[in-house]
């Protein structure tokens, strides 16, 4: 009987970890979960910057389009708030029919977002036809000091993403205090 109690104390013992065990498992799973923060980190700022990117197209091109639809001048322009343009695109944009105060729209950037817009007028306008003639230029984003991406508006109405080759040459864009966000 006692030869009994002793095998299963002994098969107890046999299932449980011991304590240099656990913090060494303990140890390996946070060096692991180090090592995979940092990326998980980027990647998620990289689909943010990409979404926002998405997000701005889809309005650009909705902009266009209600020009079209509508037969009139439609703006998008820089606003903190949905009431008025202060032409400062890092805060987000409106898009409006000009001398109206409603807003078709209205996209304001998350916390730690920037946009920056680089072009010959602050505001861009679509004119009945779709065309934007003074309102081409480039949106750009930053990544540290490189671009994250670029979409570039021309006079005819249209956009194109750049490449990466593209935005490799134009990294100087973000080296300047004004534009620079920080990495994430």
């Amino acid at each position: 009987m006692q030869h009994e109690r002793q095998s299963a104390f002994t098969r107890e013992r046999q299932l449980a970890f011991s304590l240099g065990e656990l913090l060494l498992v303990t140890a390996l799973l946070g060096i692991l979960i180090g090592l995979g923060a940092q990326p998980l980190a980027q990647m998620v700022t990289q689909q943010r910057q990409q979404a926002l990117l998405g997000q701005l197209r889809n309005s650009l091109q909705h902009a266009r389009a209600q020009a079209l639809l509508l037969g009139e001048s439609v703006e998008i322009c820089g606003s903190a708030q949905a009431t008025s343009c202060n032409d400062d695109w890092s805060s987000g944009w409106r898009l409006h029919r000009p001398g109206r105060d409603q807003a078709l729209q209205h996209h304001r950037l998350a916390h730690g977002e920037h946009l920056h817009w680089s072009g010959f007028t602050q505001r861009i306008r679509f004119l009945p036809n779709g065309t934007s003639p003074s309102g081409n230029g480039r949106f750009y984003q930053c990544r540290g000091e490189r671009l994250a991406w670029q979409l570039v508006l021309n006079r005819q109405g249209r956009l194109k993403t750049t490449t990466h080759k593209e935005n490799a040459a134009r990294d100087a864009l973000c080296r300047s205090k004004s534009s620079h966000t920080p990495e994430t």
